[in-house]
């Protein structure tokens, strides 16, 4: 049967991993957890971390101008389309 573990008891695993006060071998006896599960869940909680004091408003706001400048190309296209299309039908009236 899969042991699974909950938030509280990843975070505490963790923490204890960071403070460096025992070695990973310790760790995964003490918790009875394998040293290579422990390292994975230390490697996202660093990543969490990362991402977490990242400048989300200046990431959010790249993302927008990209979108508007794809929507802005968009309308031109479709705006060159039509204008070819007037041209093509000119011929055949009003």
């Amino acid at each position: 049967m899969k042991k699974s573990y909950t938030a509280d008891q990843k975070t505490a695993i963790v923490l204890d991993s960071f403070s460096g006060a025992h070695t990973l071998a310790e760790i995964s006896s003490q918790h009875s957890v394998h040293a290579t599960q422990i390292s994975t869940w230390k490697t996202q909680a660093k990543q969490i971390l990362k991402d977490g004091f990242s400048d989300k408003r200046k990431k959010d706001s790249v993302d927008t101008e990209q979108k508007i400048a794809s929507l802005y190309q968009l309308v031109g296209k479709r705006d060159a389309e039509l204008e070819w299309f007037k041209k093509k039908l000119a011929p055949f009236g009003p």
